[in-house]
């Protein structure tokens, strides 16, 4: 099932200019059984002439035929409309399941820029579309609870900066990888007001801040351990 997540931060030091970071592994599935991390794909498709990308759960043959046909209609329609691609991805959901005769087994992000400034948009399995704008930040697949925990109870809001809101998303997904259908591959994405793409060097360098948060961690317990105010004191 994998996780796919899409926050929303400031990228600017006054925090007047918004941005989307997008976070997800390179679990792949096909079919009800087989899974497999990829080494080259990620999990982006870009919806351009919208300034957008889809992250997806689920499914992948059934993923690329519904987004490839909500891609088509972006550009016949030249639609740059957040929202509406959203809503073309869950029309595409519904006639895929009805000319295939089965049930669509996927959700999806639709994250971008529009003339309203930063969007997300999720669409369940069952073809309902809902905006996370309010929130600030969506999660999906099967490490959601354990993602939306760590990122609940760390003080995040939309207003968070760039920097901040990466190392939240980084742990958080770090996290998830407790679930056994998450990869522990992480690909990183940013959507500004007017561009999209990878970071190809972004989780590299937070596993290397993270290795020397951790050699912290430990030079601490160290410490802890020639701490007299750490040993039992008997009342003579």
């Amino acid at each position: 099932m994998t996780i796919c997540a899409a926050v929303m931060c400031r990228v600017d030091k006054k925090r007047r200019q918004d941005a989307i970071l997008c976070i997800s592994d390179r679990m792949l599935t096909w079919g009800d059984e087989y899974q497999a991390q990829t080494k080259h794909k990620t999990k982006a498709f870009g919806l351009s002439p919208a300034n957008a990308l889809a992250f997806y759960t689920g499914n992948s043959n059934q993923h690329f035929a519904i987004v490839t046909k909500t891609h088509q209609r972006a550009i016949g329609e030249e639609i740059t409309d957040v929202e509406k691609v959203a809503r073309w991805y869950s029309r595409n959901l519904k006639v895929f399941e009805k000319e295939e005769g089965e049930a669509a087994d996927i959700q999806a992000i639709v994250a971008g820029f529009d003339s309203g400034g930063p969007h997300i948009y999720r669409v369940d399995e069952k073809g309902y579309v809902r905006c996370f704008d309010d929130n600030g930040y969506c999660v999906i697949g099967s490490g959601t609870d354990l993602f939306a925990s760590y990122f609940d109870r760390s003080g995040y809001t939309r207003f968070l900066g760039m920097h901040d809101a990466l190392w939240l998303m980084y742990v958080a997904k770090g996290i998830a990888e407790a679930d056994p259908f998450v990869g522990n591959v992480t690909d990183i994405f940013m959507i500004c007001d007017g561009d999209n793409g990878r970071l190809p060097n972004a989780a590299k360098a937070l596993k290397t801040y993270h290795k020397e948060l951790d050699a912290k961690e430990r030079e601490i317990i160290r410490k802890m351990r020639n701490d007299l105010r750490f040993r039992l004191v008997t009342e003579p």
